[in-house]
């Protein structure tokens, strides 16, 4: 599972394009272009990613970071299915 570790190299890379967080004008141009490109996108077909544009492109500190980490992590949650916290970890039963 190398899901989370793509997140955090993918997090840390975007970080380093965005420029300095000591110059915010510069953040919120390239966060303007990210919010222009969700925005383009044909709301008929996405239209919970187009719902997301906000929260998804807020510039307050580490909130999109932890956003981010919480929508892969209820991901997680919702494939486990129910009762999978509950289960101990092993083999799959043979099908």
């Amino acid at each position: 599972m190398d899901l989370i570790g793509l997140y955090l190299v993918a997090s840390a890379h975007e970080l380093s394009q965005r420029g300095s967080r000591d110059d915010p004008q510069q953040s919120e141009v390239y966060l303007d272009g990210i919010r222009g490109y969700f925005a383009s996108l044909p709301p008929e077909r996405y239209p919970v990613l187009i719902s997301m544009i906000a929260p998804m492109t807020r510039n307050e500190g580490d909130e999109r970071f932890a956003f981010g980490l919480d929508v892969i992590l209820a991901g997680l949650v919702t494939q486990a299915g129910p009762g999978a916290a509950a289960r101990e970890p092993g083999p799959e039963p043979a099908g």
